[in-house]
């Protein structure tokens, strides 16, 4: 988890994703992907301090090091 915490925190400076009003709210191991390719990955999700809703971050990071930025409504 470490590793994947470093790969993100690279990867939100590299595309200048502002995180100062956020929090990370959740850190689990998830599996990525449709039910025939799923995939292992670390998932990161971030909430707004003001709790507004469709106002958060979702990354999940892979365990090759690729990154997956999901979209927020």
């Amino acid at each position: 988890m470490q590793e994947a915490l470093k790969i993100m925190e690279k990867y939100l400076k590299k595309e200048k994703i502002d995180t100062s009003d956020f929090y990370i709210s959740q850190v689990k191991m998830i599996q990525y992907g449709s039910e025939n390719s799923k995939n292992p990955a670390w998932y990161f999700g971030w909430v707004n301090v003001d709790g507004s809703l469709g106002n958060y971050i979702e990354i999940a990071v892979f365990m090759d090091g690729s990154i997956a930025h999901l979209p927020s409504l």
